[in-house]
């Protein structure tokens, strides 16, 4: 009886841990309608006869259009490796059949699949490489490559390029880039399949692996953690009909994009009978790394997440008891791979409740308040040597928050060091010593989020706030302190940055006006700009969007991407640095912020050999634009 309730028990556990079965947006392309898609794009006469699938997902939505009246749409990206040229196509849902199709000259598009392989084929097979190998006692069986964008312009070669970096394949569940085999860089030329630059410096010995971290549980005295256990079933807080999610008065489309991931589409807050618009697209427009390494081998490993990888092209499932709770609701997401073989991603799309801190409270005779909620839309994309955590926190106050956790094993440098030093010349001089022979160098992570709030329609105007003294004031306390509101009325003068000395912020408002004859508004809170690491390279020439904390730009529909839309291999920077070139009117307009947060990371001992996840955040909050605090009627818990 005894084995049986314990099998009983065993299976009540993996059914609580079994994620419900994933829903479908309409507007996101299922693998089977992807394969009919797939089929038209090569029937079609203006398919070259050898052709490379980059990408697919859901088409931009047009925000001119009810979205009850949405229509799926596939973008595609395709590129002719024989004519080095790439092509956008679209696509219908629900027939597959091909409605645009468009060919872009002298551009990149992200790395793929494809790209890998061929690195793989190319690097393998070259005697240098093999011989460095060899040189080290090295078994290439027992090694794996990585191929990363080489950041050499178009011009300079004229083919698709990257860069190689060679590991040892760790054994067990050791992180998988324990053991860089450092000073070995290869760059390839993929469209000509041969490798034309080629590094091999002995720089440090190879290094030995620690224990296994996922196994080191077994050997330590630490209890298990006692059980957990959300109750709640996901069904019953959060409502999806037709790709539409409905949660505490918020309305949003989630979808899975594949360059910049997640996106929550068509933002909207309901009280009562008032349905109002509060944003028309939010979004994760790039990320950019940088470290502090001062090898020559190292100066091009600064990737952009977005427009050389593609976050939504870099999804992965999802699971419960790692990234996610117990009480989830999923969407699936279908991409392609390099051949147009369709695949599935269950978990693509996250969305679960989670308890806060009392969103309010008081006490006078007894203590009276409420607990706060918010809803968590989530995903997990992989890129490169880092895991990306995309949230988009909407809470029961009415604030949106739109947090990155950046995580993965840090990038290591093998080196020589065996112990600590305070030498201010030496290699620790800019790198961390976290184990015997391993420097982690300080990182810096910046974030563009591209905001495009239509707070009440699309009439608004972005205006900065600062708090201060002011110059001549009747005040003996010395307490007074006042707001100094402008509106900018042009692109370029939109370009400021985060002053925490005056509390600075900036308010994106409407025409209209709440009950007290104040215009409504959103409030976008930024952390201070940090530029230890980024200043001192050269992310500022490939990602301009880091040179300030704030862009307003016009609305247009095809700007949509902080570095350009094809930054790998650009040879003229663009971004949102070009899309202000003309510097058109703001006020009172249809516009779009974009907001760089940045993060620099300081490697502790402790982040060896996994670490937490560094964050990067920005947070959206009403500012007038309700009649009193929104969460004042949420009844009581029982």
């Amino acid at each position: 009886m005894r084995t049986i309730a314990r099998i009983v028990l065993v299976l009540s556990l993996a059914a609580a841990f079994t994620p419900p079965v994933s829903a479908q947006s309409p507007l996101q392309p299922s693998a089977k309608q992807l394969s009919a898609i797939v089929k038209s794009v090569l029937d079609d006469s203006r398919c070259p006869s050898i052709i490379t699938f980059v990408s697919a997902g859901p088409a931009e939505l047009d925000k001119k259009v009810d979205a009850k009246n949405l229509v799926g749409k596939t973008s595609l990206v395709l590129r002719d490796p024989v004519a080095r040229r790439v092509y956008e196509v679209t696509a219908l849902n629900n027939t597959g059949k091909v409605i645009e199709w468009k060919r872009v000259d002298d551009v990149e598009s992200v790395l793929t699949s494809n790209d890998m392989d061929s690195t793989i084929k190319i690097v393998t097979t070259n005697k240098q490489w093999l011989a460095s190998l060899e040189r080290r006692n090295i078994n290439p069986k027992d090694v794996f490559l990585d191929a990363w964008p080489s950041g050499i312009p178009r011009h300079g070669f004229g083919f698709r390029n990257v860069r190689v970096l060679t590991f040892v394949k760790p054994s067990g569940e050791h992180p998988k880039y324990s053991q860089p085999i450092e000073g070995l860089v290869c760059t390839v030329n993929l469209d000509a399949r041969r490798l034309f630059e080629f590094y091999d410096r002995d720089v440090a010995p190879q290094r030995e692996l620690e224990a296994d971290p996922s196994q080191l549980y077994k050997f330590t005295k630490r209890n298990r953690l006692a059980p957990l256990t959300i109750n709640q079933r996901a069904s019953s807080a959060v409502s999806i009909s037709n790709g539409v999610v409905s949660w505490n008065g918020w309305n949003f489309i989630p979808l899975m994009h594949s360059r910049d991931g997640l996106v929550l589409h068509n933002v909207t807050h309901t009280q009562g009978n008032t349905t109002r618009p509060v944003a028309a697209r939010l979004s994760v427009a790039e990320i950019i790394t940088t470290t502090s390494s001062t090898s020559q081998y190292w100066h091009f490993r600064q990737p952009l997440f977005v427009g050389e990888y593609g976050l939504g092209s870099n999804v992965v499932d999802q699971r419960v008891g790692i990234e996610l709770p117990q009480n989830i609701r999923t969407l699936s997401s279908a991409s392609i791979n390099s051949s147009g073989k369709p695949s599935t991603i269950n978990s693509a799309i996250a969305l679960y409740e989670v308890d806060s801190e009392p969103v309010w409270l008081y006490t006078s005779d007894a203590t009276v308040g409420r607990r706060g909620r918010s809803i968590v839309v989530q995903s997990h994309s992989v890129v490169a040597q880092r895991d990306v955590i995309q949230q988009f926190i909407l809470s029961i106050d009415g604030s949106i928050t739109i947090d990155v956790g950046i995580g993965g094993s840090p990038m290591i440098e093998s080196s020589d060091e065996v112990s600590y030093s305070s030498d201010s010349d030496g290699p620790q001089s800019s790198t961390v010593l976290v184990s015997k022979q391993a420097l982690v160098p300080y990182q810096s992570i910046a974030c563009s989020f591209r905001l495009d709030l239509d707070v009440d329609g699309t009439m608004n105007t972005v205006e900065e706030v600062d708090l201060m003294r002011p110059f001549n004031s009747n005040d003996p306390y010395m307490q007074r302190v006042i707001r100094d509101v402008y509106p900018f009325y042009s692109e370029r003068e939109a370009q400021r940055d985060v002053d925490d000395k005056v509390h600075r912020h900036w308010r994106v408002a409407s025409t209209k006006t709440n009950g007290l004859g104040g215009t409504t508004a959103y409030r976008i809170m930024g952390a201070p700009l940090t530029t230890i690491v980024s200043d001192r390279h050269s992310s500022r020439t490939r990602a301009p969007f880091t040179k300030h904390s704030l862009w307003v730009t016009r609305f247009n529909e095809n700007e949509l991407y902080a570095a350009g839309k094809y930054p790998n291999q650009q040879v003229i920077t663009s971004g949102v640095n070009t899309y202000q070139n003309n510097n058109e009117k703001i006020r009172n307009k249809d516009v779009v912020v974009w907001l760089t947060q940045e993060s620099t990371f300081l490697p502790r001992v402790e982040d060896w050999p996994v670490s937490g996840l560094q964050h990067v955040s920005v947070r959206i909050e009403p500012d007038g634009f309700f009649d009193r605090n929104p969460a004042t009627d949420v009844p009581p818990t029982k």
